[in-house]
């Protein structure tokens, strides 16, 4: 497949088998574009992410990509980029405070 194919079908796709594993950041980054975008996650990317999850790869994200998520997000997509990683399973790992609230566990989903 090629980018602008994946562009068009409003699909977001891993470009390797071990990125997530190489840069678990790629998670963030993978939340990130679904909300701002509104694309969806490929099948395959979607069993990788949830393969990464299972190794505990989110848990070596060091707080610098944490840092960028939140800055890069104008204040008008601040709250769906936080819902959506809080969606993902992913905000608690940055801040326990920030987990939302009565959310029922949705991991391994991005």
């Amino acid at each position: 497949m090629n980018g602008l194919a994946e562009f068009e079908r409003h699909e977001l796709r891993a470009s390797s088998a071990y990125g997530f594993y190489d840069d678990p950041s790629r998670l963030l980054r993978l939340v990130r574009f679904r909300v701002r975008l509104g694309f969806t996650v490929e099948e395959r990317t979607q069993m990788q992410v949830a393969n990464a999850r299972d190794a505990g790869v989110e848990k070596t994200i060091p707080p610098r990509p944490w840092r960028r998520n939140s800055n890069t997000s104008a204040p008008k997509t601040t709250p769906p980029t936080f819902a959506g990683v809080g969606e993902a399973g992913l905000l608690t790992l940055s801040s326990p405070v920030l987990a939302v609230p009565n959310q029922p566990a949705r991991h391994h989903q991005v």
